[in-house]
């Protein structure tokens, strides 16, 4: 039997029954497959979704994508060659990157001349697909037509003589190989995406070679996200190059490999050099003139830059003059520099469609020569050696900036630590009687300049004190009378001598008057307090305040006159106690000093006159400091 086939017409299918194909991806695009080559002209592919896709295909053309009935749909034109293939009609992003894709199965159209035996009935079996019977004419002649899906390469004939006999053979059917890759060229430039298949359709699992016009390209990896199927290559662009045709297509199948035309952008810089005209910024000494260049990866053609902008953190900085190599500008910075040490300046160049290039330059900003030195310290402090504070000292230049790093001296009456590392140093006052204010000088050794400040210092008191004090005793009774008091005290060396110790001395004569029965009597009574005394003595603001007991001695002496016994005198020893509280002002060389207290006395029962001799007593004088 002598067989003999043609082939009319082709088509991509999965299948040859009716139905759709499927993508896996996550857009669910779908599309008939029982397309068939000269009879289909046009098919609708179906995208379910609303992420921002376009289609691309390698065989035939593909509209653009549009909405209706809330369902978005293209149309595929079918290739006008004949022969079966495989539509691969791919959804790509903006990024150039394949979202889904599916193979639609294009099926070719034959009739086949079959010589057998005359009047036997003939049958074609593509694939699963059984097409016939037909009779064979006298001459042992039968035509079949077929349907080949793609990827089938041979089909068999089966012939039934008129006595039974029955024949099948193979029947190569010589189709032509049919691209299984679809090539996506990034907008990038810098890479390809291949959407490969086995010739079923399925995903293949080993990547095709991908070639370029111009330039490199690395071997296709499968790639990491998305669709199984798809191969990412990248690709490196040969010096000045605009465009590069990348090809794919696996071994042995060169003639029907696919391309796409990657457009090679142009480089955009990498990095902004910033170059300035002196290390440092010293106050008053005029504007900065910046240079500026970019530097561009190798191996490209470089992107024009025509502006760069310039923005500082301090100062202003003049319009930029593009130059040969770069820009050139100035940059005006204030000589008075608001506590700051260090000044920025940020260059920008904007790329179209990427991610701006950036550069700061730092610029130590530094005083001028030192003016002066402001010096502070604490206003009033108790000289006793431990009180203390801190010295701020700032040596500034004639703009009023810190002169940072100043190798500072001091003098003082107390004690001034170091200012290393700052402006700032402790002091403790000195520890002395004597009055008078520690005037504090700050010496920068450098340029001779002297800072001061003056610490007002309350000495510590003299420990002995001489007090005259007069007054008024009385007890709303006996007792009625002027007073006069002598003390001498000393501060005792604990409590931060704040205990004081004295012996004061007070005398005071009072009359009295009675009636013994029927007789006038009249008398007087003179007593001389001796008493030793303890008190608590601070300072409180302006005023010193204090609050003590003491006891001792009164020596009364009685003088009485009656009509029959003349005049008698008596003199006792009596026991007294004190209980006091006081205040005191410092004026000159001592203090003007009030205090208020009560004074216990009490004469004997058997005396010639009896009860109080005590009283409250209200004093006041002048306290003098000795030493």
């Amino acid at each position: 039997m002598r067989l003999l086939a043609v082939i009319v017409c082709l088509l991509v299918a999965r299948t040859a029954a009716a139905g759709e194909v499927v993508s896996s991806g996550p857009l669910g695009m779908r599309a008939p497959d029982n397309l068939v080559l000269g009879r289909d002209k046009t098919v609708i592919v179906r995208v379910h979704g609303t992420a921002a896709v376009h289609l691309v295909t390698n065989a035939g053309s593909i509209s653009e994508l549009v909405t209706e009935g809330g369902e978005r749909h293209a149309t595929l034109t079918l290739p006008s060659e004949q022969f079966p293939q495989r539509a691969i009609v791919a959804a790509v992003d903006d990024a150039g990157a394949v979202q889904d894709w599916l193979a639609i199965p294009l099926a070719g159209q034959a009739r086949v001349k079959i010589d057998t035996e005359p009047r036997a009935s003939v049958v074609v079996r593509v694939g699963t697909v059984d097409f016939g019977p037909v009779i064979a004419d006298g001459r042992g002649v039968a035509n079949v037509a077929i349907l080949v899906p793609p990827g089938i390469p041979q089909a068999t004939t089966i012939a039934t003589g008129k006595k039974g006999a029955i024949r099948d053979k193979p029947l190569p059917l010589g189709v032509a190989a049919f691209a299984r890759t679809l090539t996506v060229c990034a907008p990038a430039g810098d890479h390809v995406s291949v959407i490969a298949v086995l010739p079923t359709g399925a995903p293949s699992t080993i990547a095709p070679k991908v070639s370029a016009s111009t330039g490199m390209t690395d071997a296709a990896t499968a790639a990491t996200a998305g669709p199984a199927g798809v191969f990412i290559a990248a690709h490196h662009a040969a010096p000045a190059t605009d465009t590069a045709e990348l090809t794919a297509a696996f071994a042995g199948e060169e003639t029907v490999r696919t391309s796409c035309t990657l457009r090679v952008p142009p480089a955009p810089p990498s990095a902004i050099r910033i170059a300035h005209d002196r290390p440092t910024f010293v106050a008053g000494s005029g504007a900065v003139t910046l240079t500026l260049a970019l530097d561009f990866p190798a191996a490209r053609r470089l992107l024009v830059v025509d502006t760069i902008s310039l923005a500082a953190d301090v100062g202003t900085i003049g319009a930029e003059t593009h130059t040969d190599d770069g820009w050139t500008a100035t940059w005006t910075l204030p000589d008075r520099f608001e506590g700051k040490s260090v000044a920025h300046v940020t260059a920008t160049v904007n790329i179209p469609g990427g991610t701006p290039v950036t550069a700061t330059l730092e610029l130590p900003l530094v005083a001028a020569e030192a003016a002066h030195i402001d010096v502070s310290a604490p206003l009033r402090l108790r000289a006793d050696g431990a009180a203390g504070g801190n010295v701020e000292a700032r040596v500034v230049d004639r703009f009023g900036n810190i002169v940072r790093d100043a190798k500072l001296e001091t003098r003082s009456r107390g004690h001034v630590g170091s200012f290393t590392g700052g402006t700032a140093a402790t002091y403790v006052a000195p520890r002395t009687r004597d009055p008078g204010d520690d005037v504090i000088e700050v010496v920068d050794p450098v340029s001779g300049i002297t800072g001061r400040a003056t610490v007002h210092l309350d000495a510590l008191p003299r420990r002995f004190a001489l007090s005259l004090r007069a007054g008024y005793l009385s007890n709303l009774a006996r007792v009625s009378t002027p007073v006069a008091m002598g003390a001498i005290d000393v501060r005792l060396p604990v409590l931060e001598e704040n205990l004081t110790l004295g012996v004061q001395v007070g005398g005071y004569t009072t009359s009295v008057m009675a009636m013994d029965g029927v007789e006038s009597v009249t008398g007087t009574i003179t007593s001389v307090p001796v008493l030793a005394r303890v008190a608590y003595r601070r300072t409180l603001g302006p005023i010193d305040a204090w609050a003590g007991a003491g006891a001792g001695v009164a020596r009364a002496t009685s003088e009485v006159t009656s009509a029959s016994a003349g005049t008698q005198h008596e003199a006792a020893n009596l026991v007294a106690a004190t209980g006091f509280t006081g205040a005191a002002k410092r004026v000159g060389p001592g203090w003007i000093v009030v205090e208020a207290g009560y004074l216990h006395a009490t004469m004997p029962a058997d005396a010639l006159l009896t009860g109080r001799t005590g009283g409250v007593l209200v004093t006041g004088g002048f306290t003098y400091e000795l030493r």
